[in-house]
């Protein structure tokens, strides 16, 4: 029993702490305002900042009524809700047991009440809010802030949520039931417009009232209702600055006085202000009195009174317009009815004059009570006010009873300020356009006025909003609109849409809007309406598909065949070519190709001028781009395009190709026409250069050849030279050499034949037809210079390179010319020498006393002969040579009989040429050549040998004498053959130690002459002089003191080479010395000795006798 009441307890347990986690979390999620409440709740008392401001043209009217009543008979009733204001008895609610009340017959509902506001119906409504207000008893805030029902006189209801909140508590006495109140606010101005409810009767339901506790308890003092304020714009009315501050400033019993200040505030500079203000507060009530609101003014606290809002009891239920009852005012249209709205005040005062005073920018107010509880919820002031007033005026240009669809429409408006000495800032005009209105870009055109002329930067167009606004006035830019004043000029805009149709016959409105800042306020000045403007447009056709076609021409504006520098006009055709049938949003787009450069400002549409830039006219170039917006075609509706370009250099001879593309939105298939030009080439221009190559002399002689070369192009790029030639006529003292004639390179034939050139009558001719490229044509020659040169001593060649314009005009020919200066060939002489082994040589090295050498002397006699007397060949040898033979030969070797003087003892040979029929011209150009055979003497010396070998050997040079002229020969040599030496030492037989002096040994030839004597110094040595190589004979003819004579003398042999070679003697005292060089005895050297002497005596005979 015990475990089951203890298992009792915890299902018990259990079951309490999850239905309070249910009603916990039911709790918060009814409280919490994350996701149902968008309000702004606050505790302040506001009034701080205007809610709504402005100033126009128009009136403020405002009313309200009460939501909550009370349970009492009817007598109870007529004394209580019905009686005069002047009456307090049973007025109290606390009196009587409370309800709410519910006229409007919907189930839906728990509380609703009607009331009526007087707004025109010629005005507009500009501003509307909505205030409810009662006790927060038991009421959460999410209760608070739910939306009540909102229903227009037309029968438009709204669920309404407000977007400001203002709470409290504090209020005495059972005032709000627990001293707690809420004022709610909600802007209803987009609910009025688009209803388009203005003056009526309006209900609202559902205010915010608890049902628990002492809601409707008798001695409680609680309140519930609402008040609507609505600012219009109406013309008829005068201009007057509208600023509305809300809040929820409350005064508790015996809480005394509480100043505020209400801000920003706006009223005209001078006049009458003719000051109203709207007030709506709660909980005051008729018999409670004590509630007073206070305006500071000339240094004092003035009552805000009226007759219905007395003195001391300001706040006294009533629902009043200018010191009557609203509902007596308009009567049938409040219900309920009553004169005492049991803690609803809503009235509209006028205030005495002075209580406000022009330029005031804030109001100073008091609010006191010293019996009475009350909230103060809402001042509504309106002031006469001097603003600018822009007034806006719209047309149609050229309007048509009736417009096809795709159709452009000319709007103009026409903008100004009014209103003497006022000034507007950051004017605007703004035109939402509608729907079936397509804005035509870059159109806006400012006519007169500020700024007038075509504006970009003054005009912005929204596509999304469709909203299209023009900054005006003056100095209006890109950001901000200008400053207009009553004396700024009317300004008057033009702007073009296009109309969109539909199915059936429409009528597309258009209003346009004109605003600005008023200078001196800084506030927005009241935003007038233009008039309305409508146009018809007929019904949307059922079109055919159409069918794009297009053409493309050129032309060339100055006549005849294209040219550089031309200017060409292209002409681009495009055509619907389908009847009843519609191409939408034609294109034409034009990349100009390379070689054309466009002239400017001459695009066309259909003969129409376009501008360059992209603007409001349908065309415009861009890198090098043409674009053409041609709009819509209609069936068989052509249009066209035409612009000039010029001709560039670089297009000679060549064809410009122009190909455009041509499109519609209705369909993907794009026209591209083309069209192909040739432009001719250029005019071209001769340019040539002649010279000598391969030779590089200043000066020619009779006989030479040398080669022309004569470079010849066209110098223009594109140009055309046609029948380019060139004729060379040669002049005198040179002759063409056959066949040598070449065209870059290749060579040609003399004959006149297929090939370019030619040889006839001394006359050079190539001919290089016509010629359209910049290239170089080198055309090559030779010549050989003749005898007739030298009459006049120069050659002067002049070609002439010639050529015509594509035109076949002559043009200028060019004469490159060439100098050469000729003179006579000089004589020349050069000399060779040929040896055993050397072959014509400038210097021959001997290798032996005898060997035989000859002299090669080459007479080039040259060409200036003719005046000759006399002409001789000779050569001057050296002593040591001996003449062998002299030859003289011609230039193909043959013998030239003639008889050479040869002087034995000058050692010189001459040859003098014999004249030929009285002169010397056969001699003209013609070399022959001498060859003098010689060898050396047979004596030559040693020492005569040395000296020439130390000078780099035996020199030459041969001489031509013209008459007294002499030409020398260069100098050649002939190099004497290697000398030897040796060396003697002299010593003792028995002791080699002992160095033999003044032993004196004579050298011998073969011939038997002594060559050198030696004789041996302190060291027993003796050195020879530089001998011929061959064998001599030592021969000791003066032994050393105490010696004996070499008894036979000792052949040696010198060999080649200075280093000496050494032979040592020795001898014994008083005996024959035997050289220990192995000789054979001195008896074989005794009967050579004798046989060399005989020889020698016979030799010395015969050169005597042929001396003689």
């Amino acid at each position: 029993m015990h475990s089951r009441t203890k298992e009792n307890k915890k299902i018990l347990n259990v079951f309490i702490v999850v239905m309070s986690l249910f009603l916990l979390l039911s709790q918060l999620q009814f409280l919490s305002p994350i996701d149902k409440v968008t309000a702004a709740v606050t505790d302040a008392e506001g009034f701080d900042a205007p809610t709504y401001q402005s100033i126009h043209k128009g009136d403020m009217y405002s009313t309200g009524n009460v939501n909550l009543g009370i349970k009492a008979t009817e007598a109870q009733k007529k004394t209580a809700l019905y009686s005069d204001i002047t009456s307090i008895y049973g007025t109290a609610p606390n009196g009587y047991i409370r309800e709410l009340i519910d006229v409007d017959d919907d189930p839906m509902t728990t509380n609703s009440s009607k009331a009526y506001i007087p707004v025109p119906e010629d005005a507009e409504v500009e501003w509307a809010g909505l205030y409810w207000s009662s006790t927060r008893y038991e009421l959460t805030q999410q209760q608070y802030v739910a939306p009540i029902k909102f229903t227009t006189p037309i029968g438009k209801s709204f669920q309404v949520k407000p977007s400001n909140t203002y709470y409290g508590s504090g209020l005495l006495y059972g005032f709000g039931i627990d001293g707690t109140y809420y004022s709610n606010y909600a802007d209803v101005t987009k609910l009025l417009q688009s209803s388009n409810s203005k003056g009526g009767s309006y209900t609202v339901a559902n205010i915010p009232y608890p049902n628990t506790g002492d809601a409707y308890a008798k001695g409680k003092y609680s309140f519930a209702g609402w008040y609507m304020l609505v600012i219009t714009k109406d013309k008829s009315k005068t201009r007057k600055a509208f600023t509305v501050y809300d809040g929820g400033l409350k005064r508790a019993t015996g809480s005394g006085e509480k100043e505020f200040t209400v801000k920003n505030f706006l009223a005209s500079k001078t006049g009458d202000l003719d000051p109203k203000v709207s007030v709506f507060a709660v909980q005051g009530d008729r018999y409670w009195q004590g509630d007073k609101l206070f305006v500071h003014t000339d240094n004092t606290w003035k009552e805000v009174t009226d007759k219905l809002n007395p003195t001391g009891n300001i706040f006294n239920s009533t629902i009043s317009e200018y010191e009557e009852h609203m509902r007596d005012k308009y009567p049938g249209t409040f219900n309920p009815d009553y004169k005492n709205n049991l803690g609803i005040d809503a009235d509209l005062i006028r205030l005495p004059a002075g209580y406000i005073k022009p330029e005031q920018k804030e109001i100073r107010l008091k609010a006191a009570t010293s019996g009475d509880d009350y909230v103060l919820n809402t001042l509504a002031f309106a002031v006469n006010a001097t603003a600018p007033e822009l007034v806006i005026d719209k047309e149609v240009i050229d309007a048509k009873e009736k417009y096809d669809p795709g159709d452009e429409v000319t709007y103009r408006l026409q903008v100004k300020n009014i209103e003497p000495n006022s000034s507007s800032v950051d004017t605007k005009i703004e035109d939402i356009l509608d729907s079936r209105l397509e804005f035509v870009p870059n159109s806006v055109k400012i006519i007169s006025g500020p700024n007038t002329g075509n504006q970009t930067e003054q005009v912005d167009y929204d596509a999304k909003t469709r909203k299209l606004t023009i900054r005006i006035g003056e100095g209006a830019n890109a950001t901000k609109g200008g400053i207009y004043t009553d004396k700024t000029p009317e300004t008057t805009i033009e702007f073009k849409a296009k109309l969109k149709g539909e199915k059936v016959e429409t009528e597309i409105p258009n209003i346009a809007v004109v605003q600005g800042i008023d200078e001196l306020t800084g506030s927005q000045v009241e935003a007038n309406d233009s008039n309305k403007v409508v146009v018809k447009v007929l019904p949307e056709r059922e079109e055919k598909p159409g069918k794009l076609v297009a053409t493309k021409l050129a032309k060339d504006i100055n006549g005849g065949t294209l040219k550089v520098g031309d200017k060409l006009e292209y002409t681009i055709h495009t055509k619907n070519s389908v009847p009843d049938s519609l191409l939408k949003s034609v294109k034409i787009t034009d990349k100009l190709p390379e070689g054309v450069e466009y002239v400017p400002n001459t695009l066309k549409i259909n003969g129409k001028e376009q501008t360059d830039v992209e603007d409001e006219d349908h065309a415009h170039i861009k890198d090098g781009t043409i674009y053409a917006h041609l709009g819509d075609l209609k069936g068989e509706e052509e249009k066209a395009i035409t612009f000039e370009v010029v001709v560039k250099p670089e297009m000679a001879n060549k064809k410009i190709k122009n190909i455009a593309i041509v499109e519609t939105d209705s369909s993907k298939d794009k026209e591209k026409p083309e069209v192909e030009t040739p432009v001719d080439p250029l005019s071209g221009q001769l340019e040539s250069k002649k010279e000598i190559i391969g030779i590089k002399q200043e000066k020619f002689h009779v006989n030479d050849e040398f080669e022309y070369q004569i470079k010849v192009r066209n110098k223009v790029e594109n140009g055309l030279i046609k029948d380019m030639r060139l004729t060379d006529k040669l002049p005198g003292g040179i002759e063409y050499i056959a066949g040598s004639m070449k065209l870059n390179g290749k060579r040609m034939t003399d004959a006149v034949d297929e090939d370019e050139g030619s040889y006839e009558g001394n006359t050079i001719k190539v001919n290089f037809g016509d010629v359209l490229d910049t290239e170089e044509r080198t055309v090559t020659f030779k010549v050989k210079v003749t005898q007739d040169a030298l009459k006049t001593k120069e050659i002067e060649n002049i070609a002439v390179i010639e050529g015509k314009t594509p035109d076949n005009e002559d043009l200028p020919p060019q004469k490159p010319n060439v100098k050469t200066n000729v003179e006579a060939r000089e004589p020349t002489v050069r000399k060779k020498v040929s040896d055993a082994d050397e072959k014509e040589v400038e210097k021959a090295t001997l290798q032996s006393v005898g060997e035989e050498f000859t002299w090669h002397v080459n007479y080039n006699f040259g060409n200036d002969v003719m005046n000759l007397e006399k002409v001789v060949l000779q050569d001057d040898l050296e002593d040591v040579l001996t003449v062998l033979q002299v030859r003289l030969v011609n230039s193909d070797g043959e013998e030239i009989e003639v008889i050479p003087q040869i002087d034995e003892q000058l050692k010189k040979v001459s040859i003098e040429l014999p004249k030929q029929d009285g002169n010397y011209n056969y001699l003209a150009n013609q070399s022959y050549t001498m060859h003098i055979k010689s060898t050396l003497n047979a004596n030559v010396s040693a020492d005569i040998l040395t000296k020439y070998k130390e000078n780099n050997g035996i020199p030459n040079k041969a001489e031509l004498l013209f008459d007294q002229k002499k030409s020398i020969s260069n100098e050649v040599f002939v190099v004497p053959p290697t000398l030897g030496k040796f060396e003697i030492e002299k010593v003792d037989a028995n002791d080699e130690n002992l160095k033999l002096e003044g032993a004196v040994f004579e050298v011998i030839s073969k011939d038997g002459n002594t060559v050198c004597t030696l004789t041996t110094d302190k060291n027993g040595l003796a050195t020879s002089t530089p001998l011929i190589i061959g064998k001599y004979t030592l021969k000791e003819v003066q032994a050393p003191k105490g010696y004996m004579l070499m008894r036979e003398p000792v052949e040696i042999e010198v060999k080649s080479g200075m280093d000496s070679q050494k032979i040592r003697i020795v001898n014994k005292k008083s005996e024959f010395v035997i050289p220990e060089t192995g000789g054979i005895g001195t008896i074989i050297y005794y009967a050579i000795g004798g046989i060399l002497m005989l020889v020698t005596l016979f030799l010395f005979v015969r050169k005597r006798n042929n001396e003689r």
